[in-house]
């Protein structure tokens, strides 16, 4: 499955979305959960999770969402999925460091084939996918990246 330009503006779009909702927790006080492995868990995690869940599920309805923080039901196919952590770092976030990212990426048969990471408390966006290369930034400013296959 290669994305199209638009595909992928969708998927910068949707890490966006869900890092105003990040943000909006971030700016009044914080309160935390534990997991059951430990890990912190905030309503910025969920709400980040559930924009982007809502988001996918319209734009790309049947592939598979893989997520920290829930999974969608089973598809027929999962040999395609998204792989989400929609909040990042969320220890960084409850130190309120800015050291926080939304990631989402497309996998297909075990590869990587695009991927975002926002990092919402800079505004900088990281994004890349098959066909298109990599870029720093967002819409018409934003500045291609080299890469090399390691």
């Amino acid at each position: 499955m290669q994305l199209t330009r638009e595909q992928l503006a969708t998927l910068c779009d949707i890490a966006i979305e869900a890092g105003r909702e990040i943000m909006d927790v971030y700016a009044s006080p914080i309160e935390s959960w534990q997991k059951d492995d430990k890990s912190p868990l905030t309503q910025a995690d969920l709400r980040a999770d559930a924009v982007i869940r809502r988001r996918l599920e319209s734009e790309f309805a049947g592939v598979f969402i893989l997520s920290e923080e829930s999974v969608s039901a089973k598809s027929s196919d999962t040999r395609v999925f998204f792989l989400v952590d929609p909040l990042d770092g969320t220890k960084e976030f409850l130190k309120r460091n800015g050291e926080f990212t939304v990631n989402i990426a497309l996998i297909e048969d075990g590869l990587a084939i695009a991927g975002v990471v926002y990092a919402p408390a800079l505004n900088e966006m990281f994004y890349a996918a098959q066909g298109h290369g990599a870029w720093k930034g967002q819409g018409a400013a934003a500045q291609p990246l080299q890469t090399r296959v390691v």
